[in-house]
């Protein structure tokens, strides 16, 4: 069978190819075009795939339409934590098969996603040592705002050590980077769910502004937890940032309390095997 596999980004990429390597494990003839959305879109016609595999956001609502219309089967890992805007309503979101990364709000648990699939399979464990504790700041794109973050932290706050993580310069590393951290600073849903996962402490900080709405004013940690487990705070509130990483490296039991409500998390999101049980549904679906 043809699969098209449309994709956003650098992170959906490297997520993608834990489900492409499924699919030829179950479809040993299978034909994959692995192709970012805009170049995808140009695909659909001329491929004519059996399979639409969609790994991303609403951002690719285009390609979702146009593979509709031609009557290919679609199937859509809606990566929720990667949306920029400030909401996580699925209820509009309606195909034949969708596989969300975090659990639906009408739904009590998940399946896994490849996200925790990718953090099982990861390589990277922690390697640095240092009498300095290190504090990373984490986006999935790096700007001004998180340089400015940075410094104004280290101002008052000599003994830690602080530094900036772009999740866009791979998962493996990021991930390694995470483990390499005392606390980190998540600026965005992805970065918290992808700190959580990896049972780092965290402190959420949101940028407040006049004209965008942070889509992180409040983590989906808590939201999916219906409970407070990590801090949200402004990112202009330095002295409270401070006051949380203080908390965070000296109260063994406060941060104790935040990896145990990790579990929670996990058992919510799903830890069982994803990509290849997917894989199977999909191929099995084909040949129906």
């Amino acid at each position: 069978m043809k699969y098209l596999i449309s994709i956003e980004g650098k992170i959906t990429d490297e997520l993608s190819k834990l489900l492409i390597a499924e699919i030829e494990r179950f479809d040993v003839r299978s034909e994959v075009v692995h192709l970012k959305f805009d170049l995808a879109i140009r695909e659909l016609k001329s491929f004519c795939p059996d399979f639409l595999i969609v790994i991303g956001t609403r951002k690719s609502s285009k390609i979702i339409k146009k593979a509709r219309k031609s009557g290919t089967k679609i199937i859509f890992f809606y990566q929720s934590a990667l949306e920029t805007k400030s909401n996580l309503n699925y209820s509009n979101l309606v195909l034949e098969r969708v596989y969300f990364d975090l659990p639906q709000l009408n739904h009590e648990y998940g399946n896994g996603s490849l996200l925790t699939d990718f953090i099982r399979k990861s390589d990277s464990r922690s390697t640095e040592e240092s009498a300095i504790a290190t504090i990373s700041i984490i986006a999935t794109k790096l700007n001004k705002w998180h340089i400015h973050l940075k410094d104004d932290l280290s101002r008052i706050n000599e003994r830690f050590k602080f530094e900036c993580i772009d999740t866009s310069d791979g998962l493996e590393e990021t991930i390694l980077k995470i483990r390499n951290s005392n606390v980190v600073i998540p600026t965005d849903q992805f970065s918290n769910v992808l700190a959580a996962m990896v049972n780092c402490p965290l402190v959420n900080v949101f940028k407040k502004s006049l004209f965008t709405r942070s889509n992180n004013r409040v983590t989906c940690i808590n939201s999916i937890l219906n409970t407070e487990v990590v801090k949200n705070i402004e990112s202009g509130d330095i002295k409270e940032i401070s006051d949380e990483l203080y908390k965070l490296l000296n109260d063994h039991n406060y941060s104790a309390t935040m990896l145990n409500e990790y579990q929670h998390l996990k058992d919510k999101i799903g830890t069982q095997p994803f990509a290849r049980v997917v894989a199977q549904e999909i191929v099995e679906w084909g040949e129906e």
